[in-house]
């Protein structure tokens, strides 16, 4: 394999030059927004992959799936874990919102989630009781999709919900039991990004060389910075 130099000398990169059994090379730029993942998409008849920083001396995180791009750093404003009744009614209706925000958002997904909460906020014993149970069937609904995340479930934090979900809320003390016990899985929830899928090649390793065709997500070890992939495609 032989590389042909590109950019200023020190601070961009070479790139290789096609290998004998590809017929096409494709590059492209990808600049995460601060420290989110990027997916990468490739092309049906890729057959080999290098990338690497522009910034020689960055680190390339990589990973074949994710929960979240980044994580969502917003947290619960309510008393947490709600004791009284009105703490209750506060808590369900900010984890509704934060909830709804949370699930519509491209900053954290792949696609934007449709599947809301649509229950009244919270004012009484009644309302807060149905809108506890209706947080926690759309907490597992959201945990469990994939689509929406970048291809993995939230697994961890999909079964602690399935656990509080098993005695569902009748009154305002079974309401702020299992209300405190979602969350606690929200919180956690809301931080993950790349669970256990992702690798860390250091800048010593680059370029990473890969035979694949399979989308996957990256970003640079630095925020914001770019990285670039080039695709050997065979036509």
């Amino acid at each position: 394999m032989s590389y042909l130099p590109i950019g200023r000398k020190g601070k961009d990169f070479c790139v290789p030059t096609l290998p004998a059994i590809a017929d096409v090379m494709a590059m492209t730029k990808y600049t995460p927004s601060t420290t989110a993942y990027v997916k990468v998409s490739t092309f049906s008849d890729t057959i080999m992959i290098h990338m690497r920083p522009v910034v020689v001396t960055e680190d390339l995180i990589v990973a074949s799936t994710i929960v979240h791009k980044i994580a969502d750093a917003n947290g619960i404003a309510a008393t947490n874990p709600a004791v009284s009744d009105a703490e209750a009614q506060l808590m369900v209706t900010e984890i509704k919102a934060d909830f709804n925000t949370h699930v519509a958002s491209l900053a954290y997904h792949l696609a934007a989630g449709t599947n809301l909460i649509t229950m009244a906020n919270a004012s009484n014993e009644a309302t807060t009781v149905a809108l506890t149970n209706e947080i926690a069937a759309k907490l597992a609904a959201h945990f469990a999709d994939t689509s929406v995340h970048g291809g993995a479930a939230d697994a961890v934090n999909l079964a602690a919900v399935a656990i509080a979900a098993l005695a569902p809320a009748t009154n305002y003390a079974t309401a702020k039991t299992e209300m405190n016990l979602l969350v606690t899985a929200w919180i956690a929830h809301i931080a993950v990004t790349d669970v256990s899928t992702f690798i860390t090649y250091p800048a010593a390793t680059m370029p990473v060389i890969w035979a694949t065709n399979s989308d996957f997500w990256a970003k640079t070890g630095v925020s914001g910075h770019s990285f670039v992939v080039a695709e050997f495609l065979v036509s």
